[in-house]
């Protein structure tokens, strides 16, 4: 059985956290459009660490579309 919470960092090429997201009450299947939602958020959350924000907050797997 899957668990119904996960957690997902993100983290630079030099192991600086720059992004953390807590899923609850949510089985994560990581089918083809969960993989690229992870891959926008991950974008998004790097270029605002670069651009010297600490968190993307506007991304992420919990936002309602």
């Amino acid at each position: 059985q899957r668990p119904k919470e996960a957690i997902v960092y993100y983290y630079t090429n030099s192991h600086v956290l720059v992004y953390k997201e807590e899923i609850k009450n949510k089985k994560l299947k990581l089918n083809p459009a969960t993989l690229q939602r992870l891959k926008q958020s991950l974008e998004v959350a790097v270029a605002s660490y670069a651009n010297g924000q600490k968190t993307a907050g506007d991304v992420g797997l919990n936002r309602q579309h």
